[in-house]
């Protein structure tokens, strides 16, 4: 989630995964799973930095997140 604050966008977001009924879980991501997630999370990071920064924005985290992006396995 995105929120803005005059020329400053606070992030957080929760991992997870959603299970075969459609429910979502908050939930550790399953060990064979979890390269993947970071991967696809450092990426989105970059390029959502990126595109804020060309529009002399930032990205910071909210007060919840650390500043490091890293996904737990369960």
């Amino acid at each position: 989630m995105l929120e803005q604050d005059d020329h400053h966008f606070r992030y957080h977001y929760q991992l997870g995964f959603y299970n075969a009924d459609g429910e979502w879980l908050d939930k550790p991501i399953p060990k064979k799973h979890q390269v993947e997630v970071e991967r696809t999370l450092n990426r989105f990071y970059k390029l959502i930095s990126d595109k804020l920064t060309a529009l002399e924005c930032q990205l910071v985290p909210a007060e919840q997140v650390t500043n490091e992006l890293s996904v737990t396995a369960a």
